[in-house]
Parts: structure tokens; sequence; C-alpha cells
């Protein structure tokens, strides 16, 4: 298997940039704007992708690599199946170094809201490579 990094490190800003605007969306009120809470999206969540999502997505296509499914579709659900689990890991990873392994404060209600955002990122960034190996190679392989 052949790590295209200067693919993925694109592939992970637009994951940070768009996950960072999707979120903003959400979470925007009158107290602050869409411009705060991307600029602060942006500024805790680009390092996450970057440092923790790329180094999952590396081990996601070398294990896929070794199993060979001769299914597309099945091909697929493993992809966001693992995808999926490697953004919870991530996120729960990036809220206990938020923390400051805190593990009594890690059982608070943030934990979902993290989580989600995790998962979401995840998923993106999977679309978004799927994507950006198409458009620059030409085909669907990892």
């Amino acid at each position: 298997m052949k790590v295209q990094l200067p693919k993925r490190i694109f592939t992970s800003i637009l994951t940070a940039i768009l996950l960072a605007i999707v979120a903003s969306l959400i979470v925007m009120n009158d107290s602050y704007g869409f411009g705060f809470y991307v600029i602060a999206f942006l500024t805790y969540g680009t390092l996450p992708v970057l440092f923790i999502g790329l180094p999952f997505s590396i081990l996601i296509d070398w294990l896929m690599a070794r199993m060979q499914f001769k299914n597309k579709p099945l091909v697929w659900g493993a992809y966001a199946v693992c995808y999926a689990g490697a953004g919870l890991a991530g996120a729960w990873l990036y809220l206990l170094v938020l923390t400051d392994w805190d593990f009594a404060s890690f059982a608070s209600r943030e934990v979902g809201f993290f989580s989600i955002f995790g998962v979401l990122a995840a998923l993106l960034f999977a679309g978004l490579h799927w994507i950006v190996n198409l458009l620059f190679r030409g085909n669907l392989q990892s």
C-alpha cells in the first residue's frame, strides 16, 4: 500500500474547514456570530484532524488493504464502520487531552457532543478522501 501524504493532508485540511463551517451553523447564536465560531472550530479542530485523524486514516487503509473483500458494498460498509469507530476513539482521546486526563470530568455531557462531532469528522474525512482520490487519480482505490 502506497501512502500518498499530500492528498491526505489536503483532505484533512478540507475536512477541518468543512467541519468548522457545519459546526458553526449548528451552534451559532445571537451572542456570537458565525465567523466567531468558524475561527473557534478551526482553531480547536484542525490539529486533531491532522494529528489524530490522519494516522487513524492511514491505519484503516492499511488494515483494509490486508482484507480482500470481493463485494463493494461490504467494503464501503467496513470503511464507514472503521472510520466511525476511529472518529469516536479520536474524539475521546482529544477530550481526555483537553481535560488533562481527568477521567472524572470525562463522564460529563460534553462526551456526547464530542463523540458526535468526532464521528461526523471521520465520516466526512472518509467521503472527502474518496472524492479526492477519484478526482486526482481516476480510480476508487485508497
